[in-house]
């Protein structure tokens, strides 16, 4: 399992280094609603910062981490307990 964060860092290391106007990774949940993933540290929780970000710019943070339960997954800790799990390759990276 550590091997395959490893490697989900890696990933996203190779995203920075392949484009020098990467921002972050992003995943369009719907037409109103996209998830943020960025390589910042997480200040209230383990992993990495990240949001969920409506269109009216709305948005709600969170930190994620790879799914223990699937190491081919994300997993996003809600501020308020909750949690989502999404699929690591519906990211990609945004240079906005």
């Amino acid at each position: 399992m550590k091997f395959k964060l490893i490697l989900l860092s890696l990933l996203f290391s190779i995203c920075v280094y392949a484009n020098p106007d990467f921002k972050a990774l992003v995943y369009y949940y719907s037409m109103n609603v996209r998830i943020v993933l960025t390589d910042m540290k997480c200040d209230h929780g383990p992993g990495w910062k990240a949001a969920a970000q409506r269109q009216d710019g709305v948005a709600m943070p969170a930190c994620w981490i790879q799914d223990p339960s699937n190491e081919e997954n994300v997993k996003l800790n809600w501020p308020n307990g909750d949690f989502s799990v999404f699929e690591f390759k519906k990211f990609a990276p945004i240079t906005e």
